[in-house]
């Protein structure tokens, strides 16, 4: 058992030194306060643009707000628009018509009596072909000549015009622009256009209805048979039964459907077929009818063409004839003012003539050469001309010996046979054989007459044919080579549009690089100069953070200072204690 009383006591000092130290500092940072109000920059930051570079921002406005190559553009796809819309010139063929053949000629018939005689055959006999023709050499080209100059001819007095303008009175008689020529349109038919019906075979539904019976007649006698073997093995009504049923039903149906699908497909594709040669023979009939209307139509603008190129050139005759009437009577104004100046005319002529006179001899040297050269060639051309028509002559002889071999032998042989076919010819009734020979004389005269009109006309035919197709091969000719000069000049126009648009581009982008190329000049004087404001605004800044920076560094030193305070305390008491 103990008891006992406990006293302390504790307290903090603070040091004086240290305590005006910290209060210098404080002192310190309030005078900054009290005398360092704020001040505002009063400068620049931010550069300017420069004038190089508001110049290329201007050059940039201008060139856009002036649409430099926009023009280049729209004008090509102008040009190219009317490419898109060309048409190239139509060739039309023309027709070429004929002259009919005559009709076919009839001769009097020759009655034949019952009595008999020998046939009269004749031979049939052969000449030789003529010789191919033989080519000639062909006459060699020769440069030109050497070129004759002469002194120029001074000027004369003036001769006065006469009244009379031979040129302005020849007027051209154009001809007529041949009409085009237009050709039945072939339209091509088409299958599906085409009904099949007509085509379909009529017994095709009773085909398949008679084989779809047959299938099922087939399949009703495989199900008695399954149900015989059912009841054989005790399985009728069954499972197995209803099982065996099912599968011959489905085996039925897939046979039914193929062989009904096949059948109606064979059907459709012989109707497709027999569709498919009505059109095609249709399509020949047409062109057929389209090559006829073209060949007649090529050969009457041909003749169109001809005809007004014959008025033409008459009509320009006439007037070269009047004309020449007309400058008869106006040379005898001139007369009278040439023999003034004829004197001087010969005059210079002469001096011109002596000039002349070395020139020509040159130039006649080498025309001798050429006229040598030429003579020489026309030589050799002769003499092949020569040899081919000996040749000719020769092969044209020998086919006429043959010729007259052949007809002499054939005649002997007629004579012959007509004198047998004569004799037996007069063991019969005299009355039936000048009855004949009339007959027979009356209708060789017949076939001769009519054998000659058909071959006039077929001769004439054939020349109308020949005249039509080269006057409509020269017209397509020319369409020919009208429409591929239009095409070529399309194109060219359609690549000239296209460089235009190239370069309006070009130009367009330069002005624009030129305008960019002159505010990056600016863009970078504004930087240089941003620079400076920059470094002016940095060294104000400084000048103006110092004292703070200072006072900080005064504050700084403040802070490592020892802390400025201490503590203190004491303790006193008394106790008893007791033991057990």
């Amino acid at each position: 058992m103990g008891f006992g009383k406990n006293k302390s006591e504790q307290g903090t000092t603070f040091d004086p030194q240290l305590k005006n130290a910290l209060l210098s500092v404080f002192q310190e940072g309030r005078n900054l306060y009290n005398t360092m109000p704020y001040v505002g920059y009063d400068s620049a930051r931010t550069a300017p643009m420069s004038n190089i570079e508001m110049a290329g921002m201007q050059g940039t406005v201008d060139a856009a707000q002036a649409g430099i190559g926009r023009q280049e553009v729209a004008d090509a796809m102008t040009g190219a628009r009317q490419a898109m819309g060309y048409q190239p010139l139509s060739v039309r063929s023309g027709r070429v018509t004929a002259r009919d053949a005559l009709p076919g000629f009839g001769a009097r018939d020759v009655g034949a009596s019952s009595y008999g005689a020998r046939d009269v055959n004749a031979s049939r006999f052969g000449a030789r072909d003529v010789g191919p023709q033989l080519a000639s050499r062909d006459v060699r080209q020769l440069g030109p000549s050497r070129s004759v100059y002469a002194d120029q001819v001074g000027p004369l007095d003036q001769v006065g015009r006469g009244i009379f303008n031979p040129l302005a009175l020849i007027s051209e008689e154009r001809v007529r622009e041949p009409g085009g020529v237009l050709a039945d349109q072939v339209q091509a038919e088409r299958i599906r256009d085409t009904s099949l019906s007509p085509y379909e075979n009529v017994y095709e539904d009773t085909v398949v209805q008679n084989t779809l019976g047959d299938i099922e007649r087939a399949r009703q006698m495989q199900q008695n048979r399954n149900a015989a073997s059912a009841v054989s093995g005790g399985a009728f009504g069954g499972d197995r039964h209803a099982i065996v049923e099912a599968e011959t039903n489905k085996a039925a149906l897939e046979q039914a459907a193929k062989t009904a699908g096949a059948l109606r497909q064979s059907g459709y594709e012989a109707a497709s077929q027999r569709a498919e040669g009505d059109v095609s023979r249709n399509l020949t009939a047409q062109q057929a009818n389209q090559g006829a209307n073209l060949t007649a139509d090529q050969f009457t603008r041909g003749q169109q063409l001809t005809t007004d190129q014959l008025n033409q050139a008459a009509n320009l005759q006439r007037q070269t004839q009047n004309i020449s009437n007309l400058m008869a009577q106006d040379r005898d104004i001139y007369g009278a003012q040439v023999q003034n100046v004829g004197n001087e005319l010969a005059r210079q002529r002469a001096n011109q003539e002596a000039n002349l006179r070395g020139d020509l001899a040159n130039q006649s040297a080498d025309t001798s050469y050429r006229d040598a050269a030429l003579r020489a060639d026309m030589a050799n051309q002769g003499q092949d001309q020569s040899l081919r028509e000996a040749q000719l002559r020769a092969d044209s002889a020998n086919q006429a010996a043959d010729l007259t071999r052949g007809q002499s032998y054939a005649d002997q042989l007629l004579n012959s046979q007509r004198f047998n076919q004569q004799a037996d010819l007069q063991r019969g009734q005299s009355w039936v054989d000048q009855l004949q020979n009339a007959q027979r004389y009356n209708q060789a005269a017949d076939l001769t007459r009519g054998d000659a009109r058909l071959r006039a006309s077929i001769a004439n035919q054939q020349a109308d044919l020949t005249r039509g197709q080269a006057g409509l091969d020269s017209y397509m000719q020319a369409q020919l080579a009208n429409q591929a000069a239009d095409r070529a000049a399309a194109q060219f126009r359609l690549g000239a549009g296209d460089n235009l648009a190239n370069l309006g581009q070009t130009m367009r982008g330069l002005n624009f690089a030129d305008a960019g190329a002159i505010t990056g000049v600016g863009r970078d004087q504004r930087d240089y100069a941003q620079g400076l404001f920059d470094d002016q605004y940095g060294r104000y800044m400084d000048e103006r953070e110092w004292p703070f920076r200072m006072f900080d560094v005064l504050r700084g030193a403040a802070g490592i200072l020892p802390n400025p305070t201490t503590q203190y305390g004491s303790s006193s008491g008394w106790q008893f204690q007791g033991s057990a």
